[in-house]
């Protein structure tokens, strides 16, 4: 494994274990194991689809394609384009519960 933000994030997770056995023993350590694992089931579905279509998209739409819809020469159609694929709204997304955040008080 020399994929550093792997090594961090594994490091954070075994730190984090440790202050929770620390807190509260095995069954605080456990609690947290189990509700990630429940988060990473609730994601899992929307992620193989999200990478089902990413992969079909790579092989439908060729360089050719994505250069005469946004390059230089596409003009105000680039542009037009490009904002809204750039204006997909979150919601849509069912998974950005999965990660906290401190935004509550954006949200209104």
């Amino acid at each position: 494994m020399k994929d550093r933000t792997t090594l961090f994030l594994i490091g954070v997770a075994l730190a984090l274990a440790a202050v929770a056995w620390n807190m509260g023993g095995s069954s605080l350590a456990l609690a947290g194991l189990a509700s990630g694992g429940r988060i990473l089931l609730s994601v899992v579905p929307l992620l193989l689809a999200a990478f089902l279509i990413a992969g079909l998209i790579q092989v439908l739409v060729t360089q050719e394609m994505v250069t005469r819809w946004l390059g230089t020469e596409s003009g105000w159609r680039g542009i037009a384009l490009a904002c809204l694929g750039g204006a997909i709204p979150r919601p849509l997304s069912q998974c950005h519960h999965a990660v906290p955040t401190n935004c509550a008080h954006l949200d209104g």
